[in-house]
């Protein structure tokens, strides 16, 4: 897909997030994904296609869906860091979720009544004990997580890393640094494109 067909693609799903005042939460995957799966976007494509009008618009007329939104955007996050983010669709998917959410966060800080958002426990599943956490704690570990991803943001130790979902949780930190310092002496060979999904 081209980056215009891209931006025509996201333009819609945000104009029809906005105008929809149904609630869009049972919608399927494939409507979801045109938030996030529109490959050639940059991070001020997020920001000229998003007009702060158009957020305060959703955010006070359609908050059904943007709460849907932001619950989704880090479901996908969670999910990426689970199963190791490999490839470049996967690469793709991250980074236009943390960027649509670059764009949606600010606006929501600037009402009262949406900063008790990110505190809201995310649902748990059937069977499940343990007690659940909380949007922003689901966030932090899935950002967290992949900003020690191998490939991704770091250089992969093994070569044959990427035959099977890596649980960036149990990675060895002292092996999948950015730079020098403390407990190791040396940095890791980098790319561009590494240094780029850090940022």
């Amino acid at each position: 897909m081209g980056g215009v067909d891209s931006k025509a693609m996201f333009r819609e799903a945000i104009q029809d997030l906005a105008n929809n005042e149904h609630l869009v939460a049972g919608q399927s995957e494939a409507y979801w994904d045109r938030f996030w799966a529109a490959s050639g976007l940059t991070a001020n494509d997020f920001f000229e296609m998003v007009t702060p009008d158009e957020m305060r618009n959703l955010r006070d007329n359609a908050s059904g869906n943007l709460t849907t939104l932001c619950f989704k955007l880090v479901q996908r996050l969670s999910l990426a860091a689970a199963t190791g983010c490999s490839g470049v669709n996967d690469y793709t998917i991250v980074l236009n979720c943390v960027r649509l959410l670059m764009r949606i966060i600010p606006f929501l800080f600037e009402c009262a009544d949406w900063r008790d958002l990110f505190w809201s426990p995310i649902a748990v599943s059937e069977g499940e004990a343990d007690a659940p956490l909380t949007l922003a704690q689901t966030l932090l570990s899935a950002v967290t997580d992949l900003l020690f991803c191998p490939d991704f943001t770091v250089a992969a130790k093994k070569a044959a890393i990427r035959e099977q979902p890596v649980d960036l949780g149990l990675l060895d930190s002292c092996e999948y640094i950015w730079e020098a310092g403390v407990g190791c002496a040396v940095s890791t060979p980098s790319t561009w494109l590494m240094d780029s999904h850090r940022t």
